[in-house]
């Protein structure tokens, strides 16, 4: 595929998928291609095609380096994993007026990388992340608000991000500690997404006073889970601008909340729309396995279940917790 560096960096057609060394790894995106994608991972993510573009990053900041100050506004849904927030997503993608970008794994990237240590490290920091952001907020239609579904990384630099661009609008959805630490033990996977991510975020967690003692590297599944939750919601309730959301809220007055979130990420919105997406069969499939069928009643049934599998572990993680001095109850 044959493009200048002007028409990538110009284009939401070339959507920033991931870093490869010093390179930065453009893939080809329509509309259609983002609604499909549930995650815009590599793993996961539907492109238009194969073609993949690789450019050095430096030349991708330089090109942009005079046009960060004219980015286009863009929102963001906050959430801590497990909380309905790619139904959410999905809820608010609304062709004409909002375009949803779950979980870029670029963004993803650069939460995860080491923190900037000197003065020459944190302004090139801050120039990478604002070039990100401008990449990930330009628009396929002029009236089509991005909102961004980031990933569980992301939580641990919104400081940054707010920084970077404080024009943003947010929310921040969150569940309840007994449902998150639920939902963390119900499959292998799940399990070993929270330890290992819990490790990877390690150096930004202990940075928390409350973390600081905790050996990263011995927790099980249920206390990464507990280190996880905890910690985001610390992180998120330092910002008065991000709107917390409580999943049990969207789960059982869907719109009530969708009407309140599309206000707080200034989408264009009225009750027809929303009124659409709720007779869709968007609440009645599961939002990452679109094929299945899902309905409150079976994530009522879910969880019921897990409560009785996990009743014990979630008992211990509670002691854990509180030999640990990890306050729950300040975030119930």
């Amino acid at each position: 595929m044959q493009v200048t560096l002007e028409e990538v960096v110009s284009s939401a057609n070339y959507f920033p998928l991931k870093f490869e060394g010093a390179n930065l790894e453009f893939v080809p995106m329509s509309r259609e291609s983002f609604y499909a994608s549930s995650f815009t991972m590599p793993s996961r993510i539907i492109t238009d095609s194969d073609d993949a573009i690789a450019v050095p990053f430096a030349h991708v900041v330089a090109a942009l380096k005079d046009r960060l100050a004219s980015a286009q506004d863009v929102s963001f849904i906050f959430q801590v994993a497990h909380c309905g927030s790619t139904l959410l997503s999905k809820a608010l993608d609304w062709p004409g007026d909002s375009l949803g970008i779950r979980e870029p794994y670029i963004l993803r990237q650069f939460a995860s990388s080491p923190s900037p240590q000197n003065d020459a490290q944190r302004a090139s920091y801050s120039s990478a992340l604002r070039t990100i952001l401008y990449l990930l907020s330009r628009r396929l239609v002029e009236s089509e608000r991005v909102v961004i579904k980031a990933n569980v990384p992301v939580n641990y630099i919104l400081a940054e991000v707010l920084e970077a661009r404080a024009d943003l609008s947010g929310v921040f959805l969150r569940n309840g500690f007994e449902d998150y630490i639920l939902a963390a033990l119900k499959a292998p996977e799940r399990q070993q997404w929270a330890q290992f991510v819990v490790r990877e975020m390690a150096s930004k967690i202990s940075q928390m006073s409350a973390f600081q003692s905790i050996d990263f590297k011995s927790l099980d599944a249920a206390q990464s889970a507990a280190v996880l939750w905890l910690s985001q919601i610390h992180s998120a309730t330092r910002f008065e601008k991000l709107k917390l959301i409580s999943s049990t809220d969207f789960f059982d007055n869907p719109k009530v909340v969708l009407k309140s979130v599309a206000e707080n990420l200034a989408i264009t919105h009225d009750e027809t729309r929303i009124s659409e997406v709720l007779q869709s069969d968007l609440f009645n499939r599961h939002a990452k396995i679109t094929d299945r069928d899902y309905s409150e009643h079976d994530r009522e049934s879910d969880f019921k279940r897990l409560l009785n599998v996990h009743s014990n572990q979630l008992e211990e993680v509670r002691q854990w917790c509180a030999s640990s001095h990890l306050r729950i109850d300040e975030y119930v």
